[in-house]
C-alpha cells in the first residue's frame, strides 16, 4: 500500500474556493501519488493542483536522494578487507533469501493487474547486489552479520524503487524478462557507485 501525507496547508489553501473544486484538487493528488497521472480538471483546480505537485515532486526527490546518501554510508562503513578465498555469491544470495529477509516472491498489483515476479527474478536481482558489493570489496570478511545488513539495506532500498515502477507498468503491457531488467538496471543506476 502507498503512503503519502497530506499537508493541512493544502486544505487551508483550498478552503476559500467551492467544495467542487476542493474535490476536484483532492482527487486529482490521491491519482497523481498513486499512479503519476494527470487527471483533467478545472483551470482553477488544476493551478492549484500544480503548486501542490510541485510540493509532492520536491519531497519525492528529496527522499530519493535520502535514501542514496543513507546507501552511501552505509558503504562506506561496510568492510573492506580482502578476503582469503573469493566468495560464491549463490551461496550468499540463497543465504539472505533463506533468512526471511526478503520474500522470494513479489506480487504487485498494477492497476487492475497483479505483476508476480518470480523467484528466479527476485533470487537474479539479489545475486547482482552481492556482486556489486563484492565488485566494490564491500565483502563479509570477519563480520558477515554487517555484509548482510549492508545487503538487506541496498536491496529493500532498490526494490522499494522497483515496486514503483512495476505499479507504473500500463495495464496492456507484458511483464517480460526485458521489462523486468529494465527497471532493475534503472533501480540500480540511481544509487552511487
Amino acid at each position: 500500500m502507498k503512503k503519502f501525507t497530506f499537508a493541512i496547508k493544502w486544505h487551508e489553501i483550498l478552503k476559500p474556493y467551492s467544495d467542487d473544486i476542493r474535490r476536484e484538487v483532492y482527487d486529482a493528488i490521491i491519482e497523481y501519488v498513486a499512479t503519476g497521472n494527470i487527471i483533467e480538471m478545472h483551470p482553477v483546480s488544476h493551478m492549484a493542483f500544480d503548486f501542490i505537485r510541485y510540493e509532492i515532486d520536491e519531497k519525492a526527490r528529496r527522499k530519493e536522494e535520502c535514501l542514496a546518501n543513507k546507501q552511501q554510508k552505509a558503504l562506506g562503513k561496510a568492510q573492506t578487507t580482502e578476503p582469503e578465498e573469493p566468495y560464491d555469491t549463490d551461496k550468499i544470495a540463497e543465504s539472505y533469501l533463506s533468512s526471511g529477509k526478503l520474500s522470494s516472491q513479489l506480487v504487485v498489483q498494477s492497476g487492475k493487474v497483479a505483476v508476480i515476479v518470480s523467484k528466479e527474478h527476485v533470487y537474479g536481482f539479489v545475486k547482482r547486489c552481492v556482486s556489486e558489493m563484492l565488485d566494490r570489496k564491500l565483502t563479509p570478511a570477519g563480520d558477515e552479520k554487517r555484509f548482510i545488513s549492508t545487503l538487506h539495506m541496498i536491496a529493500s532500498n532498490r526494490l522499494n524503487i522497483i515496486r514503483q515502477d512495476l505499479r507504473a507498468l500500463p495495464a496492456e503491457k507484458d511483464f517480460t524478462d526485458e521489462v523486468w531488467n529494465s527497471i532493475v538496471d534503472r533501480a540500480c543506476a540511481q544509487f552511487p557507485k
